[in-house]
């Protein structure tokens, strides 16, 4: 289906909106070799390099973002291979692959999976069992400087939050603190803040300008409810978030979106809170069993940072929980696997372990097929400007739509019953 969007199949615009600026920011890289962006440049970078090889074009740019999102599947797999084995690394890269979110993101020529593979690199790195190494510090701190020069928001909010869980964890492990680690990434961060205040205060006259540009359209969307682009006043952060709103009314609209980002991950789209329920038991299982805190802890800081523009109304969520979808598609893998681990440690018999592998399996092929069709519907509707219903496209699907489909529940099929044949093999043994 990603493949599908990036050639355009289903009639959709060939850029987000947005992607334009970067195009245009990349295309002046290489004629002028200059760059005037309030935006950090990373992603223009390397778009630029690929225009530079494979010439310019919306195709190009599309593949860009392919390309990220499929890596990101791949390091989400090597993360999770080694925190949760091969069968969690398998669920927890089926689920990312087979997201609705991932695969909507994956033909607008945006700069989230870039971030995504980079916040994934970063915590592969730096929460490894050997994490004071300097090979490693040295590695961690690169990927802190790519991380901000991406999307310096998410590195702002990330880098922190991986800190207080190497200092947290290795004193309740009564363990050596990763005192290199954790030099190296602060001077990296440190450093891009820097580097990058001085290029925004002999720019733009502002070291904060990328984050007033943000502040200001959120101002003018909320505040001036979207009316006289021309007369758009400057707004820090800081001014549109504590001059314009009570802090009860933060604290309400924080509430309010964690919700809906819990209905935007939820399996069953709302009908019932599975997601809500599987993050929560991760972090129960975190905290009780004193592993995977940078999950919880992740997770916790994502869904507030997140919750907090979501509930105001002044971000597009789908975008904007791109980079942290694989934290989150992590950390409900970690709730998951516990729950497999609980039914293998029930003495079941054959035919009652078969049975329990037959539920997840229906449970997982159901969240394959409803996200599928769901997207479907989305589709239908974004070209059409018309509503429609996941049970609605079911009479239009293509032989690619059912061959797609067929394929997806083969995998799940196929894995599920080798994992089943495993257990079953041992107990019988």
């Amino acid at each position: 289906m990603r493949t599908r969007l990036v050639f355009g199949e289903y009639g959709l615009p060939l850029l987000d909106p947005d992607a334009i600026t970067y195009r245009q920011t990349a295309n002046s890289i290489i004629t002028n070799h200059s760059y005037s962006n309030v935006k950090v440049p990373f992603f223009s970078l390397v778009l630029a390099a690929f225009f530079y090889v494979f010439g310019d074009g919306d195709l190009t740019q599309r593949c860009v973002s392919l390309s990220f999102g499929v890596l990101a599947v791949f390091v989400a797999y090597k993360l999770a291979k080694r925190e949760f084995g091969r069968d969690g690394a398998v669920l927890a890269s089926f689920l990312l692959a087979s997201n609705y979110y991932a695969v909507f993101n994956s033909f607008r020529g945006l700069r989230e999976e870039l971030c995504s593979v980079v916040l994934l690199a970063l915590v592969y790195f730096s929460t490894s069992s050997k994490t004071d190494g300097a090979r490693k510090a040295v590695l961690a701190s690169i990927l802190t400087a790519i991380l901000y020069f991406t999307r310096s928001d998410t590195a702002v909010i990330v880098v922190p939050t991986l800190l207080a869980y190497l200092l947290f964890s290795s004193v309740a492990k009564k363990a050596k603190v990763p005192s290199k680690m954790m030099i190296c990434v602060l001077v990296a961060l440190m450093a891009s803040v820097a580097a990058w205040s001085i290029y925004s205060i002999s720019n733009f006259g502002d070291p904060y300008a990328e984050s007033t540009y943000y502040a200001s359209w959120m101002h003018w969307f909320d505040i001036e409810k979207g009316v006289g682009v021309q007369s758009m006043h400057n707004v820090t952060m800081t001014e549109y978030l504590f001059k314009y709103h009570a802090p009860m009314e933060l604290a309400s609209a924080t509430a309010r979106g964690v919700l809906g980002i819990l209905a935007y991950l939820d399996f069953f789209r709302g009908e019932l809170p599975i997601a809500g329920l599987l993050l929560l038991g991760s972090a129960v299982l975190c905290w009780k069993d004193q592993r995977n805190w940078h999950y919880l802890l992740l997770s916790g800081v994502a869904l507030l940072y997140l919750g907090l523009f979501h509930g105001l109304g002044v971000i597009e969520i789908r975008r904007f929980m791109m980079p942290f979808q694989p934290i989150f598609m992590l950390a409900v893998t970690l709730c998951l696997v516990e729950i497999f681990r609980f039914v293998q440690a029930q003495k079941l018999s054959a035919p009652s372990l078969l049975v329990a592998y037959g539920l997840m399996a229906c449970l997982l092929i159901g969240y394959v097929c409803r996200n599928y069709l769901y997207m479907l519907a989305y589709m239908e509707a974004y070209t059409t400007q018309a509503p429609t219903t996941a049970v609605a496209v079911l009479s239009k699907l293509t032989i690619a739509d059912f061959a797609s489909l067929l394929s997806l529940v083969l995998i799940c099929a196929l894995w599920l019953g080798a994992v089943a044949r495993e257990r079953v093999r041992k107990r019988m043994c």
